[in-house]
């Protein structure tokens, strides 16, 4: 009577644990999971798996699962290493390109300040350029005034000159007025 109630009080089924042979062991992952279980549950809610099932612990299948597990390993290690390479090279490219940017960056710059030097000059050659344009155009409204002055001159000195030769002429024609005047009254 104390054996069924205790069985009714926990409301638990009895466990099977296998033939209790030395290379079993029992599994009740698996168990609490095999298809077709159909659990009881007893008055506290708790649902024993109805029987779990057993593994054998043959050495054979042990070394070829820690075979398996450590070429997997192998292969993780080696896919890691790989992309640690992969990192390490990444990061030696990106400190190469990190040193080209920063010596790119240090050209740019002194190329700036050429530019800006450039530019200062070309503004100050530009003053100067301006200065001497204005001097020029200066010197060619002179030179165009003195041309005018000088066509004006030469146009005076023509009549002048040719005021002089008229002159000329009647001071030759006089003279030789004068002279045969002398000559037929001696």
């Amino acid at each position: 009577m104390l054996v069924m109630l205790l069985t009714i009080s926990s409301a638990q089924e009895p466990l099977w644990l296998g033939r209790g042979a030395t290379e079993d062991v029992m599994n009740l992952n698996v168990g609490a999971r095999s298809p077709g279980y159909v659990p009881a549950f007893g008055t506290s809610g708790f649902a024993a798996p109805a029987s779990p099932q057993v593994m054998a612990l043959s050495t054979s299948a042990m070394v070829h699962q820690a075979e398996s597990l450590l070429s997997e390993m192998k292969r993780e290690r080696d896919e890691i290493l790989s992309i640690y390479n992969l990192t390490r090279k990444m990061a030696v490219y990106a400190s190469e390109n990190a040193s080209i940017a920063r010596s790119m960056a240090e050209s740019a710059e002194m190329n700036a300040r050429r530019a800006e030097t450039s530019a200062y000059e070309c503004r100050v050659a530009l003053n100067e350029t301006e200065s001497v344009r204005s001097e020029i155009l200066s010197i060619y409204n002179l030179t165009r005034k003195m041309a005018v002055y000088a066509s004006e001159n030469a146009s005076i000195a023509r009549s002048m000159a040719e005021s002089a030769e008229m002159n000329a002429r009647r001071a030759e024609t006089s003279a030789y007025e004068f002279r045969m005047a002398i000559n037929t009254s001696s």
